[in-house]
């Protein structure tokens, strides 16, 4: 239970899966991965030990033991390029540190995630996530990055709310998940490419879409190693921020994550602008977390 069957009929053991996110200074981010931990504990069965927190250098030490003291590993990284939404590209270097080996699979997880049903990987051996809600950036920028990297183009897709065109590796990167024995390769290829984007912001269109060098790159990385991908469904990343059911969305199925972002209000509640029956009892689900929190000084900084 808490751990989802895949296609070839194997059920995930409580060892088999990690998770991995990254803590910084920013002040909501320590109540969010307090609430992370706890949800998917409570909702997923994958307990704080098998949670691996890498927290930047600039995180004071109270906040790091706090983690420690849940169960959760705990893992130093310095700032990635941007030092923002780079940090994350830091999180695959580590696997031989914990003994992560086949048959692990690795989650990686933004800190505004929670989680609300056990979770289903649709196959074990394939790195997966969800398509991007929208065209960000759009097609056409990125078919010149990919032409720029000498990188094949991928199939182009449908955006998850059907507002545009993308490519099939373009991949939110809130939920990702990736077998332990690609990470190595993978987070090399990612680094190298998030790396080739942060030196020729010309490729990009304007500021904003630098933001996304961290996605960008994955997708690249996916092409550059050919390797082999499954397309997770909105219940596994369900865009709780946004005001429109995705396309990909099974409502026979219940919302195993909610992606919220900055959806969250004054006393630390979740929320959203769609009122489907799904997406509120996922809310209600949350909630029942967010009544506590495991360090009061986490929720007073939020």
């Amino acid at each position: 239970p808490g751990y989802g069957t895949f296609e070839n009929g194997r059920q995930m053991q409580p060892d088999d899966l990690w998770v991995s996110i990254v803590v910084d200074t920013v002040d909501d981010h320590l109540y969010k991965a307090d609430l992370l931990i706890r949800t998917l504990d409570r909702h997923a069965s994958i307990p704080p030990g098998q949670v691996i927190v890498h927290y930047v250098n600039r995180l004071p030490a109270a906040a790091v033991a706090t983690f420690a003291r849940m169960g959760c590993k705990t893992r130093k990284i310095e700032p990635f390029l941007d030092e923002k939404y780079c940090n994350k590209l830091q999180q695959l270097s580590f696997a031989d540190e914990f003994g992560l080996s086949e048959p692990a699979g690795l989650l990686l997880l933004d800190v505004d995630i929670a989680v609300t049903a056990p979770l289903v990987i649709p196959d074990r051996d394939r790195i997966a996530g969800k398509i991007v809600d929208a065209p960000h950036p759009p097609i056409h920028v990125l078919a010149r990055i990919f032409e720029a990297a000498a990188v094949a183009l991928p199939e182009q897709v449908q955006c998850d709310w059907n507002i545009g065109k993308t490519f099939a590796t373009n991949f939110n990167g809130g939920v990702l998940y990736i077998p332990a024995r690609h990470a190595d390769v993978i987070g090399k290829s990612w680094k190298n490419f998030a790396s080739y984007l942060f030196e020729n912001p010309s490729l990009f269109e304007n500021d904003q879409q630098l933001r996304h060098i961290d996605q960008v790159s994955f997708a690249l990385a996916l092409g550059a190693t050919e390797a082999r991908y499954s397309h997770l469904p909105a219940n596994s990343n369900f865009p709780a921020h946004g005001n429109t059911l995705p396309r990909t969305f099974d409502a026979r199925s219940p919302i195993q994550i909610l992606d919220y972002q900055g959806e969250l209000d004054d006393f630390g509640f979740l929320r959203s602008a769609l009122k489907v029956d799904a997406v509120q009892t996922a809310l209600s689900v949350a909630n029942e977390c967010a009544v506590t929190c495991s360090n009061i000084h986490f929720y007073e900084r939020f």
